[in-house]
C-alpha cells in the first residue's frame, strides 16, 4: 500500500504533538513533524518521530521541509505581541503556499472567530463576528490563508476547532482549574453545547480528511455528536474523585447568557471607551494605593503643611479602598453560554475517550501536583502521548 506523505507544520505544540502520534499507528500515512529550532524537536524525537527543522518562510528551506509531501497539516501559530505574530503568520502562509508543485493544506483555525460567546441569531458561519483579539487574527488569517490559496496550485481545507480538551489541552487545564476551587456551577445544568473536542477526534478527524479528501472550503470541529457542558464536567470530575459539578440556578444562569451576549454584541471600540470612563473615575484613588513612593509622598506634603482634615479625609478613603472584598460566587466563563456553533461539521469516527482517562490523570498529577517532580516516573506513567 502506498503511505500518504504528511508534513505537520508545528508539530512540538499541543496539537501537533498527538497529530504525530495517531499518524504513527496507521500504516497508510507516513508523516514527520516540522519544528522551528532543535530545541522544540528534541522531544519529539525522544519518542522515535521524524522532525526536520527549518523556517518555511525560507524558499529554499521550505523545500526540503515539505517538498515531498503530499499533504501539509499547518496548525503551527507565531508568538508575542499580536502585530508581530500577525506578520509572522502571514509570512509562514505565503511560504507554505509559495512551495513548488501541488499539495492539499489542511489549515487550523479556530472556532473563537465566532465570538466570546455565541450567539446564533447574529455570528452566522458565513459572516462571523469574533469579539476579542484571539478571534480577530484567527479569522485574519483564514481570510488571509483565502486570498494566497487562491493565488497558488494548491488545495486547501480550513478547520475551526473547537475548545479542545485532553492531556496537555488548554481546556482541560481551565475545566480542571473550576472544578479544584470548589466555588463553580453550571450553567443550565449543563445542557448547552460545549463546542468541544477531544485532541483525540482532532487526530481522528484529520486523519479521515487525508484518507478521504473532502471539497475544499471551511468545517468546524467538534465531539460528535456535540457534548454537553455536563458531559465534558463530569469526564474530568472523575478524573478527580470528585462529586459531579453543582448546577446554577435558572434565573441566575439566564441573566449570565443574557448579561454575555450583550457584551459580545457590543462593538469593542464602544466597550473601550466605557471603561475608560470607568478607569478614569478611579484612576486617582487606584494609582496613589498602588504606588508606594507616590503615597509616601502625599503623606509627607500633607504633614509638612499641617493638612490635618485633608490628611484624615485621605486615610479614610485609603483605609475603604484597601478592605478586601468577599466573593463568595465566581463569574462563569462566558463560553459556558454559547450556542452550537453554525455551519459543517466534520464527519469522522469518533474514539472512545474512556481509554485517554488515565494519560488525563497522569498528566494532571505532573503539572499540578508539587510533590511529581519527587515521583517524577509515577506522574508520567502512560503518559506517552501527552507531550505539553
Amino acid at each position: 500500500m502506498t503511505q500518504i506523505k504528511v508534513a505537520v507544520v508545528g508539530a512540538g505544540g499541543q496539537i501537533g504533538s498527538n497529530l504525530l502520534f495517531r499518524f504513527s499507528r496507521s500504516s497508510s500515512i507516513r508523516a514527520w513533524g516540522i519544528c522551528r529550532n532543535e530545541l522544540t524537536a528534541a522531544s519529539l524525537r525522544m519518542h522515535g518521530f521524524e522532525v526536520r527543522c527549518g523556517s518555511i518562510t525560507d524558499q529554499a528551506a521550505a523545500h526540503a521541509l515539505v517538498g515531498d509531501s503530499q499533504v501539509i497539516v499547518y496548525c503551527a501559530a507565531a508568538s508575542g505581541m499580536p502585530a508581530h505574530a500577525r506578520d509572522g503568520n502571514e509570512r509562514a502562509i505565503e511560504g507554505l503556499l509559495q512551495a513548488s508543485g501541488q499539495r492539499r493544506i489542511i489549515f487550523f483555525s479556530s472556532a473563537a472567530v465566532y465570538g466570546s460567546c455565541i450567539d446564533v441569531t447574529r455570528n452566522t458561519f458565513k459572516d462571523p463576528r469574533p469579539d476579542f483579539v484571539y478571534g480577530i487574527e484567527k479569522l485574519h488569517l483564514e481570510r488571509h490563508f483565502i486570498r494566497s490559496l487562491r493565488r497558488s496550485q494548491h488545495t486547501g481545507v480550513i478547520v475551526r476547532l473547537g475548545h479542545v480538551y485532553g492531556a496537555g489541552q488548554w481546556l482541560s487545564r481551565a475545566v480542571l482549574s473550576m472544578l479544584s476551587d470548589g466555588k463553580r456551577t453550571l450553567p443550565f445544568n449543563g445542557r448547552l453545547a460545549s463546542n468541544a473536542v477531544h485532541v483525540n477526534n482532532v487526530a481522528a478527524a484529520i486523519e479521515q480528511i487525508m484518507l478521504h479528501w473532502l471539497k475544499p472550503g471551511i468545517y468546524n470541529l467538534f465531539d460528535q455528536p456535540n457534548s454537553t457542558w455536563r458531559t465534558i464536567f463530569d469526564w474530568h470530575s472523575r478524573l478527580l474523585h470528585l462529586p459531579p459539578t453543582t448546577s446554577s440556578e435558572e434565573a441566575e444562569s439566564e441573566y449570565w447568557r443574557i448579561y454575555y451576549r450583550r457584551l459580545s454584541a457590543r462593538p469593542l471600540a464602544v466597550r473601550a471607551i466605557r471603561d475608560i470612563q470607568l478607569w478614569s473615575r478611579v484612576l486617582p484613588r487606584s494609582f496613589v494605593n498602588e504606588c508606594f513612593s507616590v503615597k509616601q509622598f502625599g503623606i509627607s506634603l500633607l504633614a509638612r503643611f499641617q493638612l490635618k482634615t485633608l490628611e484624615r479625609r485621605a486615610l479614610l478613603a485609603q483605609s475603604r479602598a484597601s478592605v478586601p472584598v468577599q466573593i463568595d460566587r465566581i463569574a462563569p466563563e462566558p463560553f459556558l453560554f454559547c450556542d452550537a456553533a453554525p455551519g459543517p461539521q466534520l464527519d469522522y469516527d469518533r474514539t472512545e475517550l474512556e481509554e485517554d482517562a488515565h494519560v488525563v490523570a497522569c498528566w494532571y498529577r505532573r503539572y499540578s501536583s508539587p510533590d511529581s517532580i519527587l515521583n517524577w516516573e509515577a506522574a508520567c506513567g502512560g503518559a506517552e502521548n501527552a507531550f505539553a
